[in-house]
């Protein structure tokens, strides 16, 4: 939400998210240089400051256009709607308004800009947005005055550019004819001013069109020639943190598009929500409404309540088909890692199971196939087959199955065992042109489904084609198809197979074990010593990457051969050779060194024959018998080696274990643990230790004494001032226009050729967490939510917020491309974005939305008291008064102060915060002595149920609700914040519980600020500690959920570092490839081949409520002599002592709950009574005597701030709804019960109304769907109905294929050429699979010999196809070459020349991973015969 004001006043507001200017906040002060100093203006500063390049008559009109109440100050909220239309980040503007509005300034002056100052804010906003200076320090302050700026660079400031902030009548408050000489103020004296009135507009509006982004204004774009580029092109890359004063860096190098003279609105933007933080608690992403436009400004008209949307340009979500919200109940639903997509189905997985969650179609519908038994002639081949295609053909839909453990809002999927039962998936691979979906546990077992027929069908275990056991030690963690028709996989141990796969099985019958090679490196060593983080074919065909987190290495995609280490800077000694040079074989006496013989120098990659592209590094077909024994061998010996040692581990294992928990147990105590459950967290079982040690039996050929490229020294330290900074890799992409991408956690992506030449290097921003191909393009996702779309040259096409927390999947499935953040959630985006539909779509979106809204009251009991250490029974008045309150309730939230004290519960709670917030959250004796005291008032478990609770020391907050809405809430975080003794103890402070309700996030915070009556400024303090610290933090939900003993280094950008992965590397030695692409372990995302020990993910604290209550002991006093305050609470006269309430005077002041209000206090001051007293005046008698006063208070609000602390004469009681998706909070009773004596404090209780949208999901999915359908359709260039469906028929692709059979020989013709051509208007995806093997000659059915067979495989293996994987532009053709290589003898012999078919399938940019019998997609076959003779 926007134009929100903080908590906290914004001068003192801290910033969650990039690091600050200063660690104290606020910005170092340069000296100015001499000259600027001798010119400096007196203590008395002139009344006006001239803006430069504006007349002074113009500067006041846009200060009356600014000064919405006309007081004559701009105010801070008037400031913040003015000044966003320049265009400018929220956060940069709160950065400019703190060198304004400095603390001496605001001591000095007050709150709000005056004429001057607000003329201050114009200079340096027109600082920011010139492209000839920098925004450092220095600059800063001389822009604060024309006089320092000239003597500085003896020339004035460019003009401030502004936006216009909306259309109609006047211009946020101002009247018409105010307006117009702006207007003419802006166009006189040849001033190159870009105001735009509100006429002008309109006028502009009504001739562009209805965009959003034109209403924006002229102001030049965010990366052209504005502020970044300025910040950019003055600062070294190496520069100090401090000239960087927007912090924008990162967000530049992300979006690194040319200068641009379009409308920038969309400058706003830059600072995502964390920009927001300094400036107001907002709404955050949670509206409805807004997500799909995340990224909107919104711009209030003070007079008439309107709201005008100003785009975000290109930083503007597109419209979201939301498949999956965040899980309201994570540790009971699907913790999900991985995404898969093909012929119709979206895969999801782990499942809550172990299995895969399924969604088929967009809107949910899956297609259930029934079984159908006995269809077909059992006995004849092929029947089981026919079984498969009856059951395809009969279906049904299920459109409202819900998974149980899936909340019922989301998509409807199924649940499908795609694992044997108690086993976890690990790793997912769609094979398009065979039609499978490969499926591989944490086991290490693999599973093949026939995913083939009608789209959309439910996976069943009947269509299981394949099933082995790839991996005995460590899991699958990567998966490859190659063009040979080979299954490629990668373990978390660095091991990597190849397995030559046989038929498929059929329906009923058990799979055959494939035949099995394992690939090592020179001399053979393992691959990695890191686990397989992603394995790569190029779309050239002839060779396979693979990658660890550290390094890539390079293989023959025929026969598996290692072809070397690609490194990420040059060689020593490589030069700048061309790109063909020879790297392999160095001429100067390299061949004997094994160390430089397999490195691949970037600058120049494999030896490439300029004629045939042939890769010259891979060795002669006639070695490859010889290659396949030793790597056959290499399997064999491993499955031995791991027979052997689990035979070992079985004899011995009891003693083992014993000796295990032994250890665990001594370990427990000396860490205070009080057992050896916790201290087991961190130390691996005896099965574990002995599996990291069964490598040390494994006997590997010795190697000579020269180390491999992982292990070279000397190339350590070239290694670390090349790759120190670009971070671990974290995917490994193969386009279809033959590159090969490699993205780095640094926000590194490089760019090669499939032999391993560097292309090009991008600088996409920080924090890659996934990546993936969408048709052409690639898309980018960053630990902070962001998604980068990129051309095939890299350039940057789109940027734009998709979800709140990080990026852990993306995949393509045809027409959407879906992403699957850490939060659970799942959105489907359109896989044509960018396009010019997805403006049309935004608009139709937000004319539509009102559609999916219903609106329902929630009525909340809101009880705070200081219970002073006493403990009521259970039928004191205090709780039948809470079970008399909450009984038109839904909701009940108490917060209780002083349930303990003393030193000794202060020092247990700062240790518990520190160690384990989860004890925090079941709380200990004490608090639950209350828990369960407040539900049984309530009326039990049968009726309410606890949604969460959060204690520190001795505070305490409780939320209750009705059985009713146990379905409905959800999404529970706890947060505390201490500020009590030495700053740091708990017995001061606040503890808060966050929750949703219909998805509508409500805050509960219960706070105990300082006490005494003088002490307002450390109340205050307490405040403002609290405003800036509260931060909810909710475990990952794919995260274990044991606890962890050390809280886990966080990242940069909001998610933690990764810890090493136990099972991913070997303890004590170094990664393998460790000398290749990467360096070092920096912040990773989430993966499931490396779970982390501890993962969090950080909320926005009170600004991301759209519903707050805060409530407490605050300790504000009343101001007065004891006996006249005391005698004014017995006579009721509580007009006069609220005049003297320390608290309302400091709201009304706005330095504490700014933008919140209680009810009308008509009850007597609650504190402070003599205990146990019945008398209902028992003030304090004691020597004490202290002052009665409402120490304990109840504030609430909305979506919306409340104006004023009080309400105006005729406003509401709530707030008003600007949207339809606004939360609105009434107070319906505000009261104490006073006969309650346990205490010193009397309860305070509040009984609140809240009036909460709710969005229908499964509407807003299919309007959502519709939208998206219809920006496919345009994308390809097809006509629309109003419901998105394509008018007419869909023409297949128009392609051909010249010729269809080509003949080739050893010698006489080893290469063919086969013309695909596109004479259709859109552009081609193409890839070329092997078919099942041609009969023979003529196509008649022979019975073929062994010979026959023999020669078949050979021909199989020795035939390529270059490329086999692409794009054909529209109207051209792409060659696609056969060649035939290797020894001859092997096809002689047969009876017959064998054949190989060959199945080129085409589609658009939109069909990949979309349905089989997509009409945009077309089937094309050739055959290739090799002749034995002449």
């Amino acid at each position: 939400m926007k134009g929100f004001e903080d908590l906290l006043p914004s001068e003192l507001a801290g910033r969650r998210g990039p690091a600050p200017m200063r660690p104290g906040g606020s910005p170092p002060r340069a000296p100015a240089p001499a000259a600027a100093q001798a010119a400096l203006p007196p203590a008395a500063a002139p009344a006006v400051e001239p803006v430069d390049g504006v007349p002074d008559a113009t500067v006041d009109a846009w200060f009356a256009l600014a000064d919405a109440d006309g007081d004559g100050r701009v105010a801070d909220s008037e400031a913040r709607d003015f000044f966003l239309t320049s265009g400018l980040a929220p956060a940069d503007l709160s950065k400019i308004w703190k060198l304004v509005k400095s603390p001496e300034v605001i001591a000095r002056e007050g709150k709000g800009l005056s004429r001057h100052r607000f003329a201050q804010v114009l200079r340096l906003i027109a600082l920011a947005q010139s492209g000839s200076y920098p925004f450092t320090q220095e600059n800063a302050t001389a822009a604060l005055h024309r006089h320092t700026w000239t003597a500085l660079h003896g020339a004035q400031l460019p003009a401030p550019r502004l936006a216009a902030a909306g259309a109609g009548e006047g211009t946020a408050g101002v009247p018409q004819q105010q307006a117009a000489a702006v207007a003419a103020a802006g166009g006189s004296g040849g001033e190159t001013q870009q105001l735009a009135t509100p006429a002008a507009a309109a006028q502009q509006q009504g001739a562009e069109g209805p965009s959003l982004a034109a209403a924006a204004g002229s102001v030049a774009a965010l990366f052209g020639d504005g502020l970044l580029a300025s910040a950019a092109a003055a600062a070294p890359a190496a520069a100090d943190e401090d000239d960087d004063l927007f912090g924008l860096r990162a967000l530049q190098q992300r979006h690194d598009t040319p200068p641009s003279s379009s409308a920038a609105g969309g400058a706003a933007a830059a600072a995502d929500q964390e920009g927001e933080a300094a400036e107001g608690p907002g709404t955050g992403d949670s509206l409805v409404r807004r997500l799909s436009r995340s990224q909107c400004v919104s711009h209030r008209d003070s007079r008439k309540g309107g709201l005008v949307r100003i785009a975000m340009g290109e930083l503007e979500a597109p419209v979201a088909f939301v498949a999956r919200l965040p899980p309201l109940q994570p540790k009971v639903s699907a913790k999900l890692t991985l995404l898969a997509a093909g012929n119709g189905s979206l895969f999801a997985g782990p499942a809550v199971n172990g299995g895969l969650l399924q969604w088929g179609r967009p809107e949910g519908n899956m297609r259930r196939p029934l079984d159908v038994e006995g269809s077909g002639p059992q006995g004849q081949p092929g029947g089981h087959r026919l079984n498969r295609l009856m059951s395809d053909l009969m279906f049904t839909y299920t459109a409202e199955q819900h998974v149980g453990t899936e909340d019922s809002d989301a998509a409807p999927a199924i649940e499908v065992a795609a694992t044997e039962k108690g086993r976890t998936t690990a790793c997912l691979l769609v094979d398009e042109p065979a039609q499978l979906l490969w499926v591989a546990d944490k086991e290490g077992w693999i599973y093949a489904y026939d995913i083939g027929g009608e789209p959309g069908l439910s996976l069943r275990a009947g269509h299981r084609v394949y099933a082995f056991q790839a991996h005995r030690v460590g899991h699958v963690t990567a998966m490859a198809r190659t063009a040979q028709g080979e299954l490629w996989t990668g373990s978390s141990r660095g091991y990597i197979r190849v397995w030559e796969l046989g038929e498929p099985a059929l329906v009923g019958e058990a799979p055959a074990v494939p035949r099995c090679r394992e690939l090592r490196k020179g001399y053979g060593e393992r691959p990695h010593n890191g686990g397989v983080l992603a394995l790569a074919c190029p779309a050239d065909g002839q060779v396979v990457w693979s990658a660890s987190h550290k390094g890539v290495l390079l293989w023959d995609a025929a026969c598996g051969a290692f072809l070397g280490a690609l490194q990420r800077g040059p060689t020593r000694g490589g030069g700048a050779g061309g790109a063909n040079s020879p790297d392999l074989v160095p001429a100067s006496g390299a061949a004997d060194n094994p160390a430089l013989r397999y490195k691949v120098d970037p600058c120049k990659g494999l030896e490439v024959d300029p004629l045939t592209g042939y890769i010259v590094a891979r060795p002669p077909s006639g070695d490859w018998p010889r290659v396949a024994a030793d790597q056959e061998g290499w399997a064999a010996q491993t499955d031995n080696n791991i027979n052997e040692l689990m035979e070992r581990v079985s004899i011995g294992g009891s003693k083992v274990v014993q000796g295990a928990g032994k250890a665990v147990k001594l370990l427990g105590k000396l860490l205070g643990g009080g057992g050896g459950d916790k201290g087991s967290q961190d130390i691996p079982s005896a099965p574990s230790t002995a599996r990291s040690s069964s490598y040390s039996s494994i006997t590997l050929p010795a190697a000579p004494s020269a180390a491999l490229p992982d292990d070279d020294a000397s190339m350590s330290g070239e290694r670390e001032r090349s790759e120190g900074s670009v971070g671990a890799i974290v995917a490994l992409l193969a386009p279809p226009d033959g590159s090969v991408w490699v993205a780095h956690a640094g926000g590194t992506v490089d760019r090669y050729a499939p032999a391993g030449r560097r292309l090009g290097t991008e600088e996409c921003g920080t924090n890659i967490t996934a990546a993936a191909c969408v048709g052409c393009r690639v898309w980018l996702g960053f630990s902070d939510g962001m998604l980068s779309v990129r051309g095939s040259d890299g350039a940057s096409l789109k940027l734009f917020q998709g979800h709140s927390t990080g990026i852990l999947s993306i995949v393509q499935a045809g027409s959407r491309t879906y992403t699957l953040a850490a939060d659970g959630s799942i959105k489907g985006w359109s896989s044509a974005v960018p396009h010019d539909a997805d403006q049309d779509a935004l608009v139709a979106w937000d004319e539509e939305a009102v559609q999916t809204f219903r609106r329902e009251s929630l009525r909340v009991l809101a009880v705070t008291w200081n219970v002073g250490e006493s403990k009521p029974e259970p039928g004191s008045p205090f709780f039948r008064w809470v079970h008399e309150a909450a009984f038109p309730t839904q909701l009940v939230v108490v917060g209780l102060q002083e349930i303990e004290m003393g030193s000794s519960s202060v020092a247990l709670a700062a240790a518990k915060d520190a160690f384990s917030q989860r004890m925090q959250e079941r709380g200990n004796t004490n608090a639950k002595f209350w828990s369960a005291g407040l539900l049984e008032a309530l009326g039990g478990e049968r009726h309410w149920h606890q949604v969460g609770l959060r204690q520190l020391s001795g505070m305490l907050v409780m939320v209750f609700a009705r059985n009713h809405l146990r379905d409905e809430i959800g999404e529970v975080t706890t947060a505390s914040v201490a500020c009590g003794v030495l700053g740091v103890g708990g017995n001061k402070g606040a503890v808060a519980v966050e929750f949703s309700v219909h998805r509508r996030k409500i805050a509960v915070v219960c706070s105990h600020f300082a006490a005494h009556q003088g002490a307002v400024e450390a109340r205050n303090a307490n405040y403002v500690t609290i405003c800036r610290q509260l931060t909810f933090i909710s475990r990952a939900w794919f995260e274990e959920e044991a606890p962890a003993l050390v809280p886990a280094p966080r990242g940069k950008l909001g998610l933690p570092a990764l810890a090493a992965p136990s099972d991913t590397a070997d303890a004590g030695s170094d990664d393998g490839d460790s000398s290749s692409v990467g360096a070092g372990d920096l912040g990773m995302p989430p993966s499931p081949t490396a779970p982390a020990a501890e993962e969090v993910m950080v909320g926005e604290g009170m600004r991301g409520a759209q519903m707050l209550v805060w409530l407490g002991d605050f300790n504000y006093r009343i101001d007065g002599a004891y006996e006249a305050v005391k005698e004014r609470a017995i006579r009721n006269e509580l007009g006069q002592l609220l005049e003297l309430d320390q608290c309302r005077r400091e709201m009304a002041a706005g330095r504490v709950f700014r933008g919140l209000r209680e009810g009308p206090i008509t009850f007597r001051p609650t504190y402070k009574f003599d205990k146990a007293s019945a008398n209902p005046f028992g003030y304090d008698t004691s020597e004490k005597r202290r002052i009665p006063a409402w120490c304990d208070r109840i504030f609430f609000r909305g979506s919306q701030p409340f104006p004023t602390p009080e309400p105006q004469e005729g406003e509401s009681a709530a707030a008003p709804v600007h949207e339809e998706d606004d939360v609105t909070v009434a107070p319906l009773e505000y009261n104490c019960w006073a006969d309650v004596t346990d205490s010193d404090h009397k309860p305070v209780y509040a009984v609140l109304e809240a009036n909460l949208p709710i969005t229908d999901q499964s509407k807003k999915r299919a309007i959502c769907s519709r939208l998206l359908k219809r920006c496919a359709a345009e994308a390809l260039g097809r006509e629309v109905d109003e419901e998105g469906e394509v008018e007419g028929e869909v023409a297949p692709p128009s392609v051909s294929l010249q010729p269809d059979h080509v003949k080739l020989h050893q010698e006489a013709m080893p290469r063919q050429m086969v013309l695909l051509r596109n004479d259709g208007p859109q552009p081609l995806l193409f890839s070329v699979s092997h078919d099942l093997p041609a009969a023979g000659l003529g196509g008649e059915l022979r019975r073929r010999s062994d010979d026959d067979e023999t020669a078949a495989a050979a021909a199989q293996q020795l035939l390529e196809v270059r490329p086999v994987r692409g794009v054909v532009p529209p109207g051209q053709d792409v060659q696609l070459q056969v060649h035939i290589s290797g020894d001859e003898w092997a096809l002689r012999g047969a009876l017959h020349n064998p054949r190989l078919r060959y199945r080129v399938r085409l589609g658009s940019e939109l069909s990949a991973g979309g349905e089989s019998n997509d009409p945009c997609a077309a089937e094309l076959t050739f055959s290739a015969e090799c002749l034995t003779r002449l």
